[in-house]
């Protein structure tokens, strides 16, 4: 009777457990009267201070440990027989298997009782399981989310290198036509240089003629600024029109004085020349920067994964954590109820307090398991927002850095264009 104590039990059998060791206790009292006086009554199962024994079981707490009830041996419930005369045994023999009929019953009842308890709990534990499955299924799809829109952005970042890419092989291919278109005009130059005098006269007269038509059609196009400029120009040019007119006589002079010029300007075409040939090194050192930074922009992915795979570890500790909080607690609240069974042989009279006391108890650990889920529950949600707010700041911490390139890019080739322009004007 005492060894079915340990079993783990329900509140619903516990009560009924208690109320059928009451009754056991009646049947020995009446079992052992004697010509209607008790020859031998058990023990009282009572420590030595009542009092003592009272304050302890009013001071009950889960956060005690051992106390003294429970330091001290259970006293056996089995009874002191009386000396029976030999006309008595037959009768004490069918009393005796009586009792181990209703011992057997018993045993029955709370074998019942354990497997219904254990259904319960493995119901609750399979419950407990599917949900814990379900969040990390939807943890999983969004960690899988996740790595699709990295993949995607990692994809659009190569696909910008290779337009910048291709974009400074354009310009290298243009730098090149335009240096070769160079010194196709210096080849000419050198040609026209070694004309005759009459046909470098009506060349420059065309040429001069082209010039102030190209100013003229420029000065609308010029800011406010070049206004004076031009006008210079143009009087200039009027000036050397009719001094050539009129001093027609010293054209041998003039023809000196503008092989000098072209030799001046084959020159200049040569500078300009070695200039184009700086700035393409300038292109190609942009080009090697701009892998840089492609490299800095991979090496700040590489650092995204590993805080993700982080992040996976922390998850895993916390429910490992979790797991481990809740067995704890079942193993707590499997001692506590042997404790209470073990209890329940010192205090029959006090019964019913004694259950209403589990029964807050046990609603108390039960608060407490809801509330350890559901802090659990909100420390997952909150390590999900910011790894959401971390996402968030690296997907705009890119956007601005491609920004800035795009910037880079277009201000690049607005001083190529420039630059062409310049050229250009030079040539013409």
């Amino acid at each position: 009777m005492l060894a079915d104590y340990r079993t783990v039990v329900p509140i619903p059998g516990l009560v009924a457990r208690m109320m059928i060791d009451i009754k056991w206790t009646e049947y020995l009292k009446r079992r052992h009267t004697y010509n209607g006086k008790v020859a031998s009554e058990p023990r009282p199962v009572t420590s030595s201070d009542e009092s003592d024994f009272e304050a302890r079981l009013n001071s009950w707490n889960l956060g005690i440990e051992n106390p003294r009830y429970l330091r001290e041996k259970p006293i056996s419930l089995s009874p002191i027989l009386p000396k029976a005369n030999l006309g008595n045994v037959s009768t004490f023999c069918n009393e005796q298997t009586l009792v181990r009929m209703h011992e057997k019953e018993i045993e029955m009842k709370t074998k019942m009782l354990e497997a219904k308890f254990h259904e319960e709990k493995l119901k609750l534990q399979q419950k407990h399981d599917a949900d814990v499955q379900k969040i990390l299924d939807r943890k999983n799809n969004e960690i899988e989310e996740l790595k699709v829109l990295y993949r995607n952005k990692q994809k659009e970042a190569e696909e910008i290198n290779k337009k910048l890419e291709k974009r400074v092989q354009s310009l290298v291919r243009e730098s090149q036509v335009i240096r070769e278109s160079k010194e196709n005009q210096i080849v000419e130059l050198k040609k026209m240089a070694e004309q005759s005098a009459d046909s470098l006269k009506n060349d420059w007269e065309r040429k001069l003629h082209n010039v102030v038509a190209e100013l003229e059609q420029e000065k609308f196009e010029l800011q406010k600024k070049h206004t004076q400029n031009i006008q210079e120009l143009l009087n200039d040019t009027n000036s050397r029109l009719s001094k050539m007119e009129t001093e027609y006589a010293a054209q041998t002079k003039a023809t000196n004085q503008m092989v000098k010029e072209l030799e001046a300007r084959v020159q200049q075409l040569t500078i300009e020349a070695e200039n184009s040939n700086l700035l393409r090194q300038k292109l190609t050192q942009e080009k090697g920067e701009l892998e840089q930074r492609c490299q800095m922009i991979c090496l700040e992915l590489q650092e995204v994964k590993m805080r993700y795979s982080s992040l996976q570890k922390e998850k895993q500790q916390m429910l490992e954590g979790h797991e481990k909080t809740v067995r704890q607690m079942q193993n707590q609240h499997d001692s506590e109820l042997n404790y209470v069974k073990q209890e329940h042989a010192h205090s029959a009279a006090k019964a019913a307090d004694v259950i209403e006391e589990l029964e807050q108890n046990v609603l108390q650990l039960k608060k407490g398991l809801q509330e350890s889920e559901h802090q659990k529950q909100q420390q997952l949600r909150n390590q999900a927002g910011r790894f959401e707010q971390e996402k968030l700041h690296l997907e705009h911490f890119n956007q601005k850095k491609i920004h800035v390139l795009q910037t880079e890019r277009d201000q690049e080739k607005t001083d190529v264009a420039k630059q062409i322009r310049k050229l250009e004007e030079v040539v013409r």
